[in-house]
C-alpha cells in the first residue's frame, strides 16, 4: 500500500519495516458507479473508496482492470443490456461477467462467479 500523509507538516519517510501489507481483494462494481448521478461510471483513481482503500487501489495494476470492467459495462449498455431510463446498475451481473470473459486479451481481472 502507498499511504500518503494528509498534511504537509506530518510527512514521514517510507519505512519498509512498518509498511502496511495488504491481501488480495476485490473491487465491487458499486465502487465504479456513481451513487448520486445515474449512469455515471468511474475507473482508475476516480473510483469510490475511503482514504486507506485508495492508498492501495490507486496504483496502476489495480486501476487498469477497473477501466476494463467499466468499458465492458458501457458496451453492454450501448448494446441494449438495460432499457432506456434504467440505471447502468440494472445490467445483470452475469452479463458483465460474460462480457469480460469473452475478451480476447483480458487484462488480468479476477472475474467472480457470483455477486
Amino acid at each position: 500500500m502507498d499511504v500518503h500523509s494528509t498534511r504537509k507538516d506530518s510527512h514521514q519517510p517510507f519505512d519498509k519495516d512498518n509498511a502496511i501489507k495488504s491481501k488480495p481483494y476485490d473491487i465491487p462494481l458499486r465502487a465504479l458507479v456513481a451513487a448520486d448521478i445515474d449512469n455515471l461510471l468511474f475507473a482508475g483513481r476516480c473510483i469510490s473508496g475511503d482514504f486507506l482503500s485508495h492508498s492501495s487501489y490507486r496504483v496502476t495494476g489495480n486501476s487498469v482492470p477497473t477501466g476494463e470492467a467499466v468499458g465492458c459495462l458501457a458496451a453492454l449498455v450501448s448494446q441494449g443490456a438495460c432499457h432506456a431510463g434504467q440505471p447502468v446498475a440494472a445490467v445483470p451481473f452475469a452479463d458483465i461477467v460474460g462480457a469480460m470473459r469473452s475478451l480476447s486479451e483480458p487484462l488480468g481481472v479476477a472475474i467472480p462467479t457470483a455477486v
